[in-house]
């Protein structure tokens, strides 16, 4: 993985539009409170596996409470997200069998 400051500006520019392409993607299938919930998942992952890790540094240490910090905040998100627009949406209509 890359950092982004490190690639030229048009490569940053399409990953960066990628990613917003495929959030968006994964926003309109699963709803933004389901994405909330996957992303902090996989925050409170790699803060585990910062902290559990075998000569650990002090840079894990400090990774691992960054990730821990967002996953909490992502909690929050998704828990308001659920509670206000995921819940204002309309159901999806059955669709009929064929």
């Amino acid at each position: 993985m890359h950092d982004l400051d490190s690639l030229p500006e048009p490569v940053a520019n399409a990953l960066i539009k990628s990613l917003l392409t495929d959030l968006e993607r994964l926003i309109n299938q699963h709803g933004l409170s389901e994405v909330l919930v996957g992303l902090a998942m996989y925050c409170n992952v790699q803060f585990k596996a910062k902290l559990n890790k075998p000569n650990r540094t002090e840079k894990d240490e400090e990774l691992g409470f960054y990730f821990r910090d967002a996953a909490k905040a992502l909690e929050v998100a998704a828990s308001l997200t659920y509670r206000t627009i995921d819940r204002s949406r309309p159901s999806q209509p059955a669709q009929p069998n064929a």
